[in-house]
């Protein structure tokens, strides 16, 4: 299993110039401390990390699929679907973060997992097909 971790940088500054990735998307106001980045999908196999994320948009913020592990960390995901997709053996692992999504806050299906601590959740919680919501501690809901 090949392993990434996904960083949430603006820019590098390198010799005199300034190189901007292609994951920065602008919007609402970052929070501090955050770095704002373009939806995250996670598939087919992959292990990644997002952290330090602000992610805003339509959603959902997150898909993890096809036996992705996924491992989120202080991230903020405010998104007006929902925030968070889960399905097909993929595995989310989110801490210290907050997830609001309008169309709820996450949808796991198809034995998926999010296991979470430290996390508010502001919007319903589904699960359907054996998906499963592991709450491990210290998380609020707001449904």
């Amino acid at each position: 299993m090949r392993r990434f971790v996904v960083a949430a940088v603006v820019s590098l500054v390198c010799a005199g110039c300034t190189v901007v990735l292609p994951n920065v998307v602008t919007g609402p106001a970052v929070p501090a401390g955050l770095t704002a980045s373009a939806p995250m999908r996670c598939e087919a196999n992959q292990e990644l990390s997002l952290v330090n994320a602000y992610i805003s948009g339509a959603g959902p913020a997150v898909v993890v699929t096809g036996n992705c592990v996924l491992t989120v960390d202080n991230t903020t995901l405010d998104v007006s679907g929902v925030a968070i997709q889960v399905e097909d053996n993929g595995q989310l692992t989110i801490r210290n973060s907050r997830v609001t999504g309008a169309g709820g806050s996450c949808a796991i299906s198809g034995n998926g997992a999010i296991h979470a601590s430290g996390t508010v959740f502001v919007g319903r919680r589904g699960s359907s097909e054996n998906g499963e919501f592991i709450d491990e501690g210290g998380n609020s809901f707001n449904d």
